[in-house]
């Protein structure tokens, strides 16, 4: 019995240590984890995710995040829900990349990537999860790389090579706007 009890110890210690590691190293990524189950509108954001939009809880129904997606986006954001509330398992094994617009914690919009898959439960119920990242200032190089390749063309400089001037994100595409004061903003 006391071998056993110093195993269990010892396992409780190592997993302490593991959980530790992998909280601090979420911290550090500054990467969201956002879960949800088939048939429910509440979704389960990380804590970290909770930091960077602001959100009191560790559950949260599906409008109050649509309250955080930019108004551009909206649509884009209620068509993946529908998806994954009537055909879930469409994103089972491959891992689905969407592109869009969130308010943070202190109001502005930020562009988030997320990344995510649908897999089957122990007991057989479908989740959908994944990491969202901030990917805002990507964003801002690649729009100002472009801005940089039309001027150079307006003012006599070089032909800028041939690209396309559009974001695409998963069936959609997000067209370069004009710049605000703190960057480049997307619509």
């Amino acid at each position: 019995i006391r071998t056993m009890q110093s195993e269990i110890q010892n396992y409780s210690r190592r997993l302490a240590a593991s959980e530790g590691k992998h909280t601090l190293s979420m911290e550090l990524t500054e990467i969201g984890i956002l879960l949800g189950e088939q048939g429910s509108r509440t979704v389960f954001p990380s804590p970290e995710l909770q930091k960077i939009l602001g959100f009191q809880s560790n559950a949260i129904d599906i409008d109050e995040l649509r309250n955080h997606v930019y108004p551009a986006d909206q649509v884009m954001f209620d068509n993946h829900i529908n998806a994954v509330q009537t055909n879930m398992e469409q994103f089972l094994g491959d891992v689905n990349v969407m592109e869009l617009r969130l308010c943070d914690a202190k109001g502005r919009y930020r562009w988030f990537c997320y990344r995510f898959k649908a897999a089957r439960g122990e007991n057989g119920q479908m989740v959908i999860g994944g990491a969202l990242l901030d990917i805002t200032k990507e964003k801002e190089k690649d729009a100002k790389k472009l801005e940089d390749d039309a001027l150079g063309k307006v003012a006599g400089g070089t032909e800028p090579e041939p690209e396309e001037f559009e974001y695409k994100t998963k069936g959609y595409v997000t067209p370069v706007k004009e710049p605000l004061e703190d960057g480049w903003h997307f619509e």
